[in-house]
């Protein structure tokens, strides 16, 4: 891994993609994220959601008919 960062509270930001690339000779870009980010998990913070989209628990596994 190769640290790309320490934030403001001390957290170091490693990555595997940034030491794989520079290995290569490839410039490794570190993906943009918007400002306005929610962190990714939606309104029901990651647990569990809508029933309906991911098959629920009738074992489908999210396959639709």
């Amino acid at each position: 891994v190769q640290c790309i960062g320490v934030d403001d509270k001390g957290r170091v930001k490693l990555s595997r993609k940034a030491a794989l690339c520079e290995a290569q000779g490839i410039p490794y870009t570190p993906p943009s994220f918007s400002s306005n980010r929610s962190g990714g998990r939606g309104r029901d913070g990651g647990r569990g959601g809508d029933k309906r989209r991911s098959g629920g628990n009738n074992g489908n596994r999210g396959k639709r008919d």
